[in-house]
Order: structure tokens, then C-alpha cells, then sequence
């Protein structure tokens, strides 16, 4: 799948690219990824879809190594980039 597709679909006006990586935008980073949305599986817009500015858009090439990693593990956004993701140490009294 290309990363554009012909500009005529629900998305088009709201969502300027295709795939995206869901995060808490407001959390430390890395910020754990918690969703990957393709935005074009959908006929029209989910109610539970944030908004572009609260996403990673993603290349197709991002979104597709992420489908097909095996085994998959996990991802993060650091800085704008996707980074592999490493929980936190626990805190020591």
C-alpha cells in the first residue's frame, strides 16, 4: 500500500497522511506506542479516532515493519522518531 492514496476519501481533510502510531503525546518519552491505525481500513471515521495532531503519522514502510515483525516487540515515540521500547527501571526506596 503507498503511503498516499487518491486524496477523495473521509480522511483526506483531517488526516494528511495514511498510518499512524498512537501515543500518550502529554506522557515522559519514550512514550510507549499503543495503537498502529490505517487510517484507509476504515469506511468512515471511527469515533474513537483522535486527531492527526495527537499521532505519529508513520511512512508505510514504518507501519508495515510493525505488522510483520516476529516475534513483534514493543515501540516507542522519542523526539519524533520510533525507537524501541524499554520500561522504565522501578523507582528504589
Amino acid at each position: 500500500m503507498s503511503d498516499t492514496l487518491t486524496k477523495s476519501t473521509w480522511w483526506s481533510a483531517d488526516y494528511p497522511a495514511q498510518f499512524y502510531a498512537v501515543y500518550d503525546i502529554a506522557g515522559a518519552q519514550p512514550a510507549m506506542i499503543t495503537q498502529w491505525i490505517d487510517v484507509a481500513a476504515f469506511s468512515v471515521k471511527p469515533t474513537w479516532l483522535p486527531v492527526a495532531s495527537a499521532m505519529l503519522a508513520v511512512s508505510a514502510a514504518d507501519y508495515s515493519k510493525q505488522r510483520d515483525e516476529a516475534p513483534r516487540t514493543a515501540k516507542a515515540v522519542q523526539n519524533g522518531a520510533i525507537v524501541e521500547y524499554a520500561p522504565p527501571a522501578p523507582a528504589t526506596a
